[in-house]
């Protein structure tokens, strides 16, 4: 999710997400900013990997929870955005208090559909036949793959991005997927060196700047897919130990984008400011977002905790 925020930073408060269009010109240095982009694309569906891999187990609670949470985040991002003059307006209130089913934020609508049907997957991997399961991945992953090839304004934002790199994570723990250490630091130098030197040369090539925001903002990039997998199972790979503190400190994680994201350009541009001024000053100030962030999340938390009290009780 740190690696979401710097991407943001990036792509919204750097501009990068409008480079190529006429009249435009990002600010910063752009042999940098293509270089963390690379760095960063893949954090989005690395972290639906990852609750592929572990599983996302659904339940009514659950569910509740991330509306509630989702709520009390719009309705604090949109009027933090109107108290700083961000925005001259509140309404319509409907948006506010329904933001899954305005899809507000498309990652939290898409992330909320996969854990609807969670189960339902979860009984397909053990009820389908290995082979044929096998033929359902490899048709699922030409469909996302051929997406990015064949058409251009989809760029794997989607239900179906989501769902794709999530069922795959499933299936690859489903049988006992292993690669070596070796292979999967080769494998990830190798899609991240390609996709930085196509992405680097496009941007000198005048008429085709364009492509670089398309290869680096695509998440279908199949480079951008290995590398999201890779960087998880190396990490899985290490012998780390389990702390519970931090697991709780980092249990709201999904607060950290929904409120950085709901205060959007106004915070990212700040950032990105901020960075241009002081280097160590922005990047601490990224980190201090997150922080509160998850300070905001527990708060949250322990705020839908109680009201599932009350209500148990009358």
């Amino acid at each position: 999710m740190t690696f979401i925020c710097f991407w943001h930073v990036i792509v919204h408060g750097y501009g990068f997400s409008l480079y190529g269009e006429p009249g435009f010109s990002t600010k910063g240095d752009l042999r940098i900013i293509i270089f963390f982009c690379t760095l960063f694309s893949p954090a989005t569906y690395c972290f639906m990997f990852i609750s592929g891999w572990f599983g996302i187990k659904f339940s009514l609670r659950k569910f509740f929870y991330f509306a509630f949470t989702g709520i009390i985040c719009s309705i604090c991002t949109i009027t933090f955005r109107f108290f700083v003059g961000d925005i001259d307006y509140w309404f319509p209130i409907i948006t506010r208090l329904f933001p899954i089913a305005c899809q507000k934020w498309w990652f939290l609508t898409g992330y909320i559909m996969v854990f609807l049907i969670s189960p339902f997957i979860e009984a397909g991997l053990i009820s389908i036949e290995k082979n044929t399961l096998k033929h359902i991945i490899y048709i699922m992953t030409f469909i996302e793959v051929a997406s990015f090839i064949i058409l251009r304004d989809y760029i794997g934002r989607s239900f179906y991005g989501l769902l794709y790199i999530y069922i795959l994570a499933r299936y690859l723990r489903k049988i006992n997927f292993n690669c070596s250490v070796k292979a999967l630091i080769i494998t990830y130098i190798f899609s991240f060196t390609t996709l930085w030197t196509i992405s680097y040369f496009a941007v000198f090539l005048g008429k085709f700047k364009w492509v670089s925001w398309i290869l680096l903002g695509s998440y279908n990039n199949p480079a951008i897919i290995i590398m999201s997998v890779t960087i998880f199972l190396f990490i899985n790979k290490l012998r780390t130990t389990h702390n519970k503190w931090l697991n709780w400190a980092f249990e709201n994680v999904l607060v950290i984008y929904l409120l950085t994201e709901g205060i959007g350009l106004f915070l990212y541009k700040y950032e990105a400011n901020l960075i241009d001024y002081s280097f160590i000053m922005g990047i601490l100030f990224v980190f201090m977002t997150i922080i509160i962030s998850l300070v905001i999340g527990k708060i949250i938390s322990q705020l839908f905790k109680t009201c599932i009290r009350k209500i148990t009780l009358t």
